[in-house]
């Protein structure tokens, strides 16, 4: 296991870095459990073991030493199967002023090869400028059409873009229980997953206290789409769910 110095000297320079909740098993395998194929966002909503992993205490330490400022989650995803997702980073939906202070911490509950979907990023690039709807040319809206319409957009500007530049693609490939941090503007996706393969795996969404909170995305500096995101810290407040289980 790295030190916290040296964790936090590769994920500054990276953009990344990967971890391992091996100790933390039994909580995987309850989600697997409970969960089943009823994956999909904010699950943290249906089942407390969803949201118990979000707020384990191991994980917001260390995303506290790695950022200096106090994590909390306010978005889960759980996957059944490995998404095809488009390259994209997630400063395009979770902004923050100062900018910056948001990360996600993906976990694998079951392994992870090259036919079930994994996980790719491109190293260093969070060091990147975001990119944001003006640069792409896009016309805001809150419509969920014309909304899905402008992240296709954007995913095939910045993929176009990442062409002339010259960065280290990496594939995720791993064991059950390793995990992997990492920053906001890091530029990632998903392989595409052969047919009968499940890629069983919870990604959690963390903002930082004291910011303002928006979607860059769908914002312009007259029209600011702000977020109060505290729902979820708020249930697991609730229900006592911080813990080091």
């Amino acid at each position: 296991m790295l030190s916290i110095a040296s964790l936090r000297e590769s994920f500054i320079e990276d953009g990344y870095v990967k971890i391992s909740l091996a100790d933390f098993m039994p909580a995987l395998d309850l989600i697997v459990k409970e969960v089943g194929t009823d994956t999909g966002q904010d699950k943290w909503q249906k089942y407390d073991s969803v949201l118990k992993l979000s707020c384990n205490k191991y994980i917001l330490l260390l995303l506290e030493s790695l950022y200096n400022r106090t994590p909390f989650p306010f978005q889960t995803l759980n996957f059944l199967k490995g998404p095809h997702f488009g390259v994209h980073s997630d400063e395009w939906h979770f902004g923050t002023m100062p900018a910056g202070l948001m990360c996600g911490v993906w976990v694998a509950f079951e392994d992870v090869t090259i036919d079930n979907g994994p996980l790719y990023y491109y190293r260093g690039s969070h060091r990147l400028p975001p990119i944001f709807p003006a640069e792409v040319g896009l016309t805001l809206s809150t419509d969920n059409k014309a909304w899905a319409e402008n992240v296709s957009k954007y995913s095939e500007y910045l993929d176009k873009k990442l062409q002339a530049l010259e960065l280290t693609k990496d594939i995720f490939l791993c064991k059950k229980g390793e995990a992997i941090i990492w920053a906001s503007n890091l530029i990632h996706g998903s392989i595409v997953a052969k047919e009968n393969t499940t890629r069983l795996s919870q990604v959690t969404h963390y903002f930082f206290d004291g910011c303002a909170y928006y979607t860059p995305g769908n914002s312009n500096m007259s029209d600011i789409k702000h977020r109060r995101p505290f729902e979820m810290r708020e249930a697991a407040n609730s229900k006592n769910l911080f813990s080091f289980a």
